[in-house]
């Protein structure tokens, strides 16, 4: 337990550079350390505050009764998402492996290490989802010491299964594509399918013409019959059930030991078959095409979102999301839904507020936050190469731009077809995704400048555990979330407020891109 104690400790101090931080004389980065802890408190009181809310809203209304399943899928759904696009990066692929497993350590040991780095995290978000909702449901009910110990150990518990679902899946995956050439295509290709049965799956719950209360019970108990779990839990809570709870914590505790066991004796064979390359035994040598820099250094960066599964999840799996969403609302009648919730005039609301909606997509799915973290101990390369850098600058953010654009036109197309968006809706529903797309794009790029991290081991740490990949997307979403509640309170002016956020948005690009022009005579 003591050597799994200390490979967890290299992990997490990997963190953010959060162990060369602490140990080093440099007051900026010390800077940097204080500024990502900033940006992190203020997306923590966003989370709290959500989920307050959320909880409040549903005492409110007189369901209280829900908050205990509701809050457990809520944390399971986040669980299974953000763990299956780490899934590939954190327990294959990294590249000390053959360091690690040189020292005498075993498979279980080195698999239950990274095993924890990864539930680390997803306990905190858990608790941030958790904790607000279950203090609230507490005082609501004035539940029992019992039930007040259940709700602590379950801010534990709640997110072991549904990380072992993700993993396991990530597994197989991983598992099913080394044993084909273009294994890293086939495992965005599996991954990607994966996500998208997650996704469409939780528009599968039945819809039914029934008041609000009526619905949200039908909706509870399709979520019991699809995850049992839940039933355990909420009846836990409710009748003070230690069974329930047993049968709750003895499933998560017990898949996690199983999935640890049954890894183990594959671990290594997996790993060495991912590094495995495989050669053409009939090569011949063709005629040498030549390029332009820009686009020599287009399809390199191509190449490598395409080759790296971990990287290619992790952006351009919002440009799918977002499709998936607007092609949901082609089968919801919103103005039914509306009159049910008591809100007849629901369209005149959305329409509005519809290109926020597109652009949150947006906002998480910037390659260029992690573009130069990527090139690791070979940026020297990149530096030497006799071509200028504001070049290098425009290929990343080019493929940024290459599944961003398409999957905004696709988006907005949808969505102006189901949504019957006029001239000016449509015309402010294409333009500002695709404004911000650009923003975004050269804003990541900007703070990998700023905040690099070329000492990775694995890609997992230069695409997840960047402070640049954090600070891009915090900007994108409290940026998003500004407008769209800006436009959510004033819909009557709605037209201006779109027209001030473009205008807005336009001068962080023109602000951005000099700035990237005055770094580029110093990235040599």
């Amino acid at each position: 337990m003591t050597k799994c104690w200390l490979l967890l400790k290299i992990q997490l101090l990997g963190f953010f550079n959060i162990n060369r931080t602490l140990r080093t004389n440099d007051k900026k980065e010390k800077r940097r350390l204080i500024a990502m802890s900033i940006l992190m408190l203020i997306v923590l009181i966003i989370m709290v505050g959500y989920s307050a809310g959320a909880a409040i809203v549903c005492v409110y209304f007189g369901m209280a009764d829900v908050l205990p399943p509701l809050i457990l899928i809520v944390c399971a759904i986040c669980t299974l998402v953000m763990t299956f696009l780490k899934s590939n990066g954190v327990l294959f692929g990294f590249g000390d492996y053959d360091m690690v497993m040189s020292l005498p350590v075993k498979n279980t040991t080195v698999i239950m290490s990274r095993l924890l780095s990864v539930y680390v995290v997803n306990f905190l978000i858990s608790g941030v989802i958790m904790l607000p909702s279950m203090i609230i449901y507490g005082i609501t009910y004035s539940i029992s010491l019992s039930v007040w110990l259940m709700l602590l150990l379950s801010l534990f518990l709640a997110s072991l299964l549904p990380m072992i679902i993700a993993l396991s899946a990530g597994v197989l995956i991983t598992a099913i594509s080394v044993r084909f050439r273009y294994k890293n295509l086939l495992t965005i290709a599996l991954s990607t399918a994966a996500m998208l049965v997650l996704v469409v799956g939780s528009f599968a719950i039945p819809q039914e013409e029934a008041a609000l209360t009526a619905l949200i019970d039908s909706m509870i108990g399709s979520v019991y019959r699809i995850y049992p779990v839940a039933a355990w839990y909420t009846n836990a809570l409710a009748n003070s059930d230690w069974v329930s709870f047993g049968q709750f914590a003895l499933l998560s505790m017990g898949a996690s030991v199983i999935f640890v066991m049954v890894l183990s004796v594959f671990y290594s064979k997996i790993n060495s078959a991912l590094v495995e390359v495989r050669s053409k035994s009939d090569y011949r040598l063709g005629t040498l095409k030549a390029s332009s820099p820009f686009i020599a250094l287009y399809k390199k960066e191509l190449r490598r979102l395409v080759s790296l599964p971990i990287y290619a999840m992790n952006t351009c799996i919002g440009g799918v999301l977002m499709i998936v969403f607007s092609i949901a609302f082609l089968f919801i009648n919103l103005e039914q839904a509306g009159n049910k919730m008591g809100l007849p005039d629901i369209m005149l609301w959305i329409q509005p507020i519809s290109p926020w909606l597109v652009t949150f997509f947006v906002s998480i799915s910037a390659a260029t936050s992690s573009a130069i973290s990527l090139e690791g101990k070979s940026n020297w390369l990149m530096c030497s190469a006799p071509v200028k850098p504001i070049v290098i600058f425009n290929s990343k953010i080019a493929v940024s731009l290459s599944y961003l654009i398409p999957s905004i036109l696709i988006s907005c197309t949808l969505l102006a077809i189901s949504l019957q968006t006029g001239f000016l809706e449509t015309l402010a529903l294409f333009t500002i995704p695709l404004v911000y797309a650009v923003f975004i794009s050269i804003a990541g790029l900007f703070f990998n400048l700023k905040f690099p991290k070329y000492d990775w081991t694995s890609e997992y740490q230069a695409v997840k555990q960047s402070i640049a990949v954090l600070a891009t997307i915090g900007t994108g979403i409290v940026s998003v979330l500004s407008f769209y509640i800006l436009t959510a309170s004033l819909i009557a002016i709605a037209g201006w407020i779109q027209l001030l956020a473009v205008i807005l948005i336009l001068a962080g690009i023109l602000v951005l891109y000099r700035s990237l022009a005055t770094k580029a005579a110093l990235y040599v």
